[in-house]
């Protein structure tokens, strides 16, 4: 019985482990094959105002009706970046990560990734800033090249308005010259 699955993260799961877990700034659980909580760091039993030492063994579908690691123990595929609403309706962004052992899966280890709205929206305005910097950039460049054509193509006293208009390539045909 000692070698089971199901004890598998129980017996197997060292302190150096455990250390290195609580040192992750993001809220981490893992759970055996029966739901039972194997482990819980600091980050995440202080997110959830618990003591992590009296949850360890619990269900975590008693503890967190709303886990989906069912469905990850059931098809044993990771789940990332998904949004999950807590009872008490605070949000979160979780990973939810099969622990395989002997090519079954014997564990879930969820993640709390981003604690709440306001850590989401904070990355989604940084992201909607760097976004337009790369379209300012690109424009940038576009006007660089265009010059730089404009300039090699005037040499020629034959050039015409029309004719330097048809030779500027778009951006298009020079960062994406098919190979």
């Amino acid at each position: 019985m000692e070698n089971s699955p199901g004890n598998f993260l129980l017996n197997g799961f060292n302190w150096q482990i455990q250390q290195l877990l609580d040192l992750f700034p993001t809220g981490v659980v893992i759970v055996d094959r029966y739901y039972k909580i194997r482990y819980l760091n600091k980050p995440y039993a202080e997110f959830l105002g618990v003591d992590r030492d009296s949850v360890l063994g619990e269900n975590i579908e008693k503890m967190i009706p709303s886990t989906e690691v069912k469905s990850v123990f059931e098809s044993g595929i990771a789940q990332l970046g998904f949004k999950h609403t807590f009872q008490d309706g605070r949000e979160v962004i979780s990973n939810r990560l099969p622990i395989f052992h002997n090519g079954r899966v014997v564990g879930v280890m969820g993640e709390v990734v981003l604690k709440s709205k306001s850590e989401l929206d904070k990355m989604s305005t940084a992201f909607g800033l760097l976004k337009e910097k790369v379209i300012q950039s690109e424009r940038q460049i576009d006007k660089y090249i265009r010059t730089a054509q404009y300039s090699s193509m005037t040499l020629s006293p034959r050039m015409t308005r029309s004719s330097l208009q048809k030779n500027v390539p778009s951006r298009r045909q020079v960062f994406f010259r098919p190979s």
